[in-house]
């Protein structure tokens, strides 16, 4: 038999959050999102979103990330799923 007991614990990440600033707050989600290792959906019509649109894929490093500028909070929240910042 297999029992599988865990879960899962979200945090709010709206503001700082710890980082010295949203705008990095933000490039550290960005960067942690880039890769998933499952699909994701836009909550608002269900079409795949596929987070390459945040970063050049010859480039893993911080500098290899899209500058998304203003976008970056609808683009990091539908990358993740997640409800808008």
């Amino acid at each position: 038999m297999i029992i599988d007991c865990h879960a899962h614990v979200f945090e709010n990440w709206h503001g700082a959050c710890g980082h010295p600033s949203v705008d990095i707050h933000l490039k550290y989600i960005q960067k942690n999102v880039t890769r998933p290792a499952a699909k994701a959906f836009r909550l608002r019509d269900g079409t795949q979103v596929r987070p390459a649109m945040l970063f050049r894929p010859d480039d893993n490093t911080w500098a290899g990330l899209n500058d998304v500028s203003g976008r970056a909070r609808s683009l990091v929240a539908e990358a993740c799923g997640a409800q808008r910042f």
